[in-house]
């Protein structure tokens, strides 16, 4: 039986840590055009951003962020690639990005591989801190710790490849959390308003013996033995996201309105 591949990528490059929201967003896409990922293949980063909030692509900044709020505190303001709503990041939270072949997971609809990918989570957190009497819950995009926000997904699909990422709260600054993002505040909403939700942290998380659990229990949902090697960022994934950052994710064009139409004849999007 063909195993089921995991490719870890440490999001250093050149022995750095790399916590720039910008350059971590446009990481996100340039991994997701530049890789070929098999159908049994999956390629799996982990990073973390220095304090920012982050909104969906289509989202209305001034609806979503406490501008001044993120003004006085040094707090940055960046539009990732994928829709859902706007989340708060800091060295507390840590950031997960899949990046796979649509035809791996995509045969029943984007709705039910969004549940598929949450309830995976939700399964290897169980397993991770069980014996803390934990008892996890998915509603939506979301994973719940009783009846608190621990994690929120959105997901970006290109051609045959499909970008997914979700957050996990472990030691995040919940006051600035709650200061920078408007959602509990907003009484008119729309589609692309994000859902209030109380939000906690899990202290008890670790974060490799809880890759463990989600990489078995990813691979146990598909009958397939694991397999995983681990790498670093590659040089021609740093280059292009640099551009990237450059061109889109730091341009405020794209920030305040999330449109790129300007950029295209500039990038290549393969």
């Amino acid at each position: 039986m063909e195993p089921m591949n995991f490719v870890i990528i440490s999001n250093y490059y050149d022995g750095a840590e790399i916590v720039d929201p910008y350059l971590n967003l446009a990481l996100d896409h340039a991994i997701l055009l530049l890789n070929e990922p098999s159908r049994n293949e999956v390629l799996i980063r982990l990073w973390r951003n220095k304090h920012c909030v982050v909104v969906g692509k289509a989202q209305i900044l001034e609806d979503e962020v406490n501008l001044d709020f993120c003004k006085r505190h040094g707090i940055s303001v960046c539009r990732r690639i994928s829709g859902g709503g706007a989340v708060y990041h800091d060295l507390g939270n840590l950031n997960v990005s899949l990046y796979m072949n649509w035809r791996l997971i995509g045969s029943n609809g984007l709705k039910s591989v969004q549940n598929l990918l949450s309830s995976i989570l939700s399964i290897s957190l169980e397993k991770h801190l069980s014996s803390e009497g934990n008892r996890f819950k998915v509603e939506d995009t979301s994973v719940f710790l009783g009846e608190k926000k621990i994690s929120g997904s959105a997901s970006y699909k290109h051609k045959t490849k499909f970008l997914y990422h979700f957050t996990i709260l472990h030691d995040a600054n919940l006051e600035y959390l709650e200061s920078t993002l408007l959602a509990k505040n907003n009484k008119i909403k729309s589609r692309r308003s994000s859902n209030y939700a109380p939000t906690t942290n899990l202290s008890e998380f670790e974060q490799e013996p809880w890759l463990d659990a989600y990489l078995m229990t990813f691979a146990n949902h598909f009958n397939k033995p694991l397999f995983a090697h681990y790498r670093t960022i590659e040089t021609p994934e740093y280059q292009y996201a640099k551009t990237l950052r450059s061109m889109i994710y730091a341009d405020q064009e794209w920030i305040n309105e999330g449109k790129w139409a300007k950029f295209v004849n500039s990038i290549k999007f393969t």
